[in-house]
């Protein structure tokens, strides 16, 4: 499908799946820029977004594209589910629908970005949603978080991601690991960890030891281009494939989502 053919597909799928579609032609056409919209989907679920901002496009990601969840990585009614870097919570929100007999914990570092999930997760009156306000990493501390001058989605520690743009702004945040995590919440197994952590990925799967890793039955990720040793997602699937992962990957050269999908 060509890109112009997909950006009719897409904003047809959008259309269809609003109640109160009109507003999404409004925010299209740069009518409702600057506003606070409340989407009403047909699923039940509501979503607030910044108008004019990414935060639409990655609800129409999850929404239109299911670009976390192809063939075989549907969610199911008594999941656990893990979602780092849940933005707003457009993942989140909609993982909860599905997995309303189970438990979704969704991690957020950025203080405004956090706020805006706290919102969503209240208007769904989703109470299977754990909110973590933190980072995913290495090591449980407290970093600099770059913040993109034009994505509400891509703050991150890895700032050379966004190619040729400058951070204008960083804000320090706390850290956790997946280890800390599974301990504290006491967590014998995950049944779905959905990650969009703009590099921080290959940190935090590195160090997650295997008695964490063989609790994880499947992963649905975003990869990206990162400077270091291995940090790359052809070094990933290895990884995971040496882990006892079936993984399938889409790169950046072939694929405009570049992803990875390991499963067990």
């Amino acid at each position: 499908m060509s890109v112009a053919a997909y950006g009719i597909y897409s904003d047809v799928s959008m259309v269809a799946s609003l109640r109160n579609w009109p507003s999404y032609v409004a925010e299209r056409t740069g009518m409702a820029s600057g506003k606070d919209l409340t989407y009403r989907l047909r699923n039940g679920a509501v979503i607030k977004v910044r108008a004019g901002t990414s935060d639409t496009e990655l609800l129409r990601e999850v929404l239109v594209s299911k670009c976390y969840n192809p063939p075989g990585f549907e969610i199911g009614r008594d999941d656990t589910v893990v979602d780092i870097g849940a933005h707003i919570g457009s993942f989140s929100i909609l993982a909860s629908k599905l997995a309303d007999k189970g438990i979704i914990h969704s991690f957020e570092p950025m203080p405004d970005n956090f706020a805006r999930l706290r919102e969503n997760v209240a208007l769904n009156n989703a109470k299977n949603i754990k909110l973590h306000e933190s980072a995913v990493s290495h090591s449980i501390d407290v970093r600099t978080l770059s913040i993109s001058p034009s994505h509400t989605g891509s703050h991150s520690f890895y700032p050379q991601i966004w190619s040729e743009e400058k951070p204008v702004q960083e804000v320090t945040v706390n850290t956790t690991t997946m280890k800390a995590f599974v301990d504290s919440e006491g967590i014998d197994h995950i049944d779905f960890l959905k990650m969009d952590c703009e590099g921080a990925e290959y940190e935090i799967l590195y160090s997650c030891p295997d008695e964490v890793l063989n609790r994880i039955r499947r992963i649905s990720m975003e990869h990206h281009q990162v400077d270091g040793k291995d940090a790359n997602p052809h070094a990933l699937k290895k990884y995971l494939e040496n882990k006892g992962f079936s993984v399938d990957a889409k790169f950046y050269e072939t694929d405009n989502y570049p992803m990875i999908y390991a499963r067990r």
